[in-house]
């Protein structure tokens, strides 16, 4: 030190380094099917973080009305493993539904939450056509695609009703 500044401090400490043995559960942001459906899966992954050796029980939930959530195996022990998500439904119908999944291990407990889309489409366009005899009735309809719908659309028009009628839809 230079004269008339203050003397260095030394000192000594103990670092203590501890470990939070856990597990962590990764599920999909969303599953999407289409309506109609009745079973619904999905892949969860559970991976061992500092050291976790312990089982992890794992459940879910469903808010679709009516249906029953599984998850198999229900439980793990090994790591890195993976389980697989089934709801089933009589018949899903459009409209977006959460499912929640547990992992449970002593007082370690992870919840995630998974978004269901069950996709549908609307038709919109004139209802009724008129046409003198002879002539043609065109008309433009619409489709939306309802809670994320992909799906192919099969069109076809039917006027068997009609006596000579004749129906086609393009692009079909």
């Amino acid at each position: 030190t230079s004269a008339g500044a203050p003397a260095p401090l030394t000192g000594s400490f103990t670092v203590r380094v501890t470990s939070n043995p856990h597990f962590d559960l990764t599920v999909p942001e969303s599953i999407q099917r289409k309506a109609g459906d009745t079973t619904v899966t999905g892949s969860i992954s559970i991976t061992s973080e500092d050291g976790f050796t312990d089982t992890v029980s794992l459940s879910c939930t469903s808010s679709y009305p009516g249906s029953s959530c599984a998850v198999a195996p229900s439980s793990v022990s090994s790591y890195p493993a993976s389980a697989t998500l089934t709801v089933r439904g009589v018949t899903f119908v459009a409209g977006s539904y959460t499912l929640g999944i547990t992992g449970t291990s002593g007082s370690v407990v992870q919840a995630k939450q998974v978004t269901l889309n069950v996709g549908d489409f609307s038709i919109s366009g004139r209802q009724t056509l008129w046409t003198a005899p002879g002539g043609q009735a065109p008309v433009t309809l619409t489709l939306t695609s309802l809670y994320g719908y992909s799906g192919t659309i099969d069109f076809s028009c039917d006027l068997s009703a009609l006596a000579a009628a004749l129906c086609s839809v393009s692009p079909n």
